[in-house]
Protein backbone atom coordinates (compact mmCIF):
# COMPACT_ATOMS: atom_id res chain seq x y z
CA UNK A 1 0.00 0.00 0.00
CA UNK A 2 1.41 3.42 -0.92
CA UNK A 3 1.20 6.12 1.71
CA UNK A 4 2.02 9.78 1.33
CA UNK A 5 4.72 10.52 3.86
CA UNK A 6 6.52 13.70 4.78
CA UNK A 7 9.06 13.16 2.02
CA UNK A 8 6.66 11.92 -0.63
CA UNK A 9 4.91 8.77 -1.69
CA UNK A 10 6.42 5.74 -0.07
CA UNK A 11 5.88 1.99 -0.16
CA UNK A 12 6.47 1.56 3.54
CA UNK A 13 3.85 -0.74 5.06
CA UNK A 14 3.38 1.30 8.23
CA UNK A 15 1.00 4.17 8.62
CA UNK A 16 2.45 7.68 8.92
CA UNK A 17 0.37 9.71 11.38
CA UNK A 18 -0.68 13.22 10.43
CA UNK A 19 0.29 16.38 12.28
CA UNK A 20 -0.18 20.09 11.52
CA UNK A 21 3.39 19.99 10.12
CA UNK A 22 3.06 16.91 7.89
CA UNK A 23 2.92 13.12 8.07
CA UNK A 24 5.69 11.25 9.91
CA UNK A 25 6.31 9.39 13.14
CA UNK A 26 9.07 11.86 14.06
CA UNK A 27 6.78 14.87 13.63
CA UNK A 28 4.02 13.07 15.51
CA UNK A 29 6.27 12.47 18.51
CA UNK A 30 7.59 16.03 18.60
CA UNK A 31 4.16 17.66 18.13
CA UNK A 32 2.18 15.30 20.37
CA UNK A 33 4.71 14.81 23.19
CA UNK A 34 6.91 17.92 23.38
CA UNK A 35 7.35 17.48 27.13
CA UNK A 36 9.18 14.18 26.49
CA UNK A 37 11.51 15.88 24.00
CA UNK A 38 12.49 18.43 26.65
CA UNK A 39 13.76 15.68 28.98
CA UNK A 40 15.98 13.89 26.47
CA UNK A 41 19.76 14.32 26.73
CA UNK A 42 20.93 17.50 24.97
CA UNK A 43 22.74 15.76 22.09
CA UNK A 44 19.76 13.50 21.34
CA UNK A 45 17.29 16.40 21.61
CA UNK A 46 19.31 18.65 19.28
CA UNK A 47 19.76 15.86 16.73
CA UNK A 48 16.01 15.13 16.74
CA UNK A 49 15.07 18.79 16.39
CA UNK A 50 17.43 19.24 13.43
CA UNK A 51 16.33 16.00 11.77
CA UNK A 52 12.59 16.15 12.40
CA UNK A 53 11.94 19.91 12.41
CA UNK A 54 14.64 20.92 9.96
CA UNK A 55 13.86 22.26 6.51
CA UNK A 56 11.86 20.01 4.22
CA UNK A 57 9.67 20.46 1.20
CA UNK A 58 6.16 19.21 0.62
CA UNK A 59 5.73 15.55 -0.36
CA UNK A 60 4.38 16.43 -3.81
CA UNK A 61 7.50 18.38 -4.79
CA UNK A 62 9.84 15.37 -4.65
CA UNK A 63 8.06 13.45 -7.41
CA UNK A 64 8.12 16.54 -9.66
CA UNK A 65 11.88 16.95 -9.29
CA UNK A 66 13.20 13.36 -9.13
CA UNK A 67 14.86 12.46 -12.41
CA UNK A 68 14.17 15.93 -13.82
CA UNK A 69 16.32 18.26 -11.74
CA UNK A 70 19.69 17.09 -10.39
CA UNK A 71 19.80 17.54 -6.63
CA UNK A 72 23.13 17.77 -4.85
CA UNK A 73 22.97 17.71 -1.07
CA UNK A 74 25.59 18.38 1.57
CA UNK A 75 27.62 20.79 -0.55
CA UNK A 76 29.10 24.16 0.32
CA UNK A 77 29.46 26.68 -2.49
CA UNK A 78 32.99 28.05 -2.26
CA UNK A 79 33.11 29.86 -5.59
CA UNK A 80 30.85 30.99 -8.43
CA UNK A 81 31.43 32.72 -11.73
CA UNK A 82 29.62 33.26 -14.99
CA UNK A 83 31.24 31.71 -18.04
CA UNK A 84 29.45 32.99 -21.18
CA UNK A 85 25.88 31.61 -20.86
CA UNK A 86 26.83 29.05 -18.19
CA UNK A 87 27.41 29.24 -14.46
CA UNK A 88 30.46 27.62 -12.96
CA UNK A 89 30.19 26.63 -9.30
CA UNK A 90 32.98 25.31 -7.16
CA UNK A 91 31.62 23.18 -4.33
CA UNK A 92 33.08 21.42 -1.35
CA UNK A 93 31.39 18.36 0.18
CA UNK A 94 31.43 16.92 3.70
CA UNK A 95 34.26 14.51 2.78
CA UNK A 96 36.48 17.43 1.78
CA UNK A 97 36.22 16.89 -1.99
CA UNK A 98 36.08 19.90 -4.30
CA UNK A 99 34.06 19.76 -7.52
CA UNK A 100 33.45 22.25 -10.32
CA UNK A 101 29.94 22.19 -11.80
CA UNK A 102 28.93 23.91 -15.04
CA UNK A 103 25.26 24.51 -15.64
CA UNK A 104 22.71 26.95 -16.98
CA UNK A 105 20.71 27.45 -13.79
CA UNK A 106 21.33 27.11 -10.06
CA UNK A 107 18.95 27.01 -7.13
CA UNK A 108 20.93 27.11 -3.91
CA UNK A 109 18.98 26.43 -0.73
CA UNK A 110 20.83 26.80 2.52
CA UNK A 111 18.30 25.41 4.95
CA UNK A 112 17.70 27.15 8.24
CA UNK A 113 19.60 27.06 11.49
CA UNK A 114 18.18 28.62 14.61
CA UNK A 115 20.24 31.63 15.56
CA UNK A 116 19.10 34.36 17.89
CA UNK A 117 21.47 36.68 16.05
CA UNK A 118 19.22 36.41 12.99
CA UNK A 119 16.10 37.57 14.86
CA UNK A 120 16.64 41.10 13.59
CA UNK A 121 13.40 42.59 14.91
CA UNK A 122 15.00 42.43 18.38
CA UNK A 123 17.56 45.11 19.21
CA UNK A 124 21.14 43.77 19.02
CA UNK A 125 21.68 44.33 22.76
CA UNK A 126 18.54 42.35 23.58
CA UNK A 127 19.40 39.53 21.13
CA UNK A 128 22.73 39.03 22.89
CA UNK A 129 21.27 38.63 26.40
CA UNK A 130 19.35 35.30 26.49
CA UNK A 131 21.22 32.22 27.72
CA UNK A 132 21.66 29.76 24.84
CA UNK A 133 21.96 26.08 24.16
CA UNK A 134 23.59 25.31 20.77
CA UNK A 135 22.10 28.51 19.30
CA UNK A 136 18.63 27.96 20.75
CA UNK A 137 17.43 30.13 23.64
CA UNK A 138 17.28 28.32 26.99
CA UNK A 139 13.68 28.47 28.14
CA UNK A 140 11.70 27.49 31.20
CA UNK A 141 8.52 25.39 31.02
CA UNK A 142 6.51 28.55 30.24
CA UNK A 143 8.75 29.48 27.24
CA UNK A 144 10.39 32.37 29.14
CA UNK A 145 14.03 33.09 28.36
CA UNK A 146 16.63 34.21 30.90
CA UNK A 147 15.65 37.80 30.03
CA UNK A 148 12.57 38.84 32.07
CA UNK A 149 9.56 39.33 29.79
CA UNK A 150 11.20 37.77 26.71
CA UNK A 151 9.52 34.57 25.46
CA UNK A 152 10.14 32.32 22.44
CA UNK A 153 7.89 29.82 20.65
CA UNK A 154 8.07 27.74 17.47
CA UNK A 155 11.35 26.37 16.16
CA UNK A 156 13.28 28.76 18.45
CA UNK A 157 11.80 26.89 21.46
CA UNK A 158 12.07 23.36 20.09
CA UNK A 159 15.42 22.35 21.61
CA UNK A 160 14.95 23.87 25.07
CA UNK A 161 15.67 21.53 27.96
CA UNK A 162 14.19 23.39 30.92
Amino acid sequence: MRQRGRNGPTSLPHWQPGTPLGRSWGLYGVVRYPQVLRHLPQDVRLKLVRRVLGPFGPWWLKRRLDGVVPTLLGRHIVGARQDADRIELTTWDTRGHTEVLRTGHVLAATGYRVSLDSVDFLAPGLRARPARNAGYPRLDAGFASSVPGLYFTGIQAAASDL
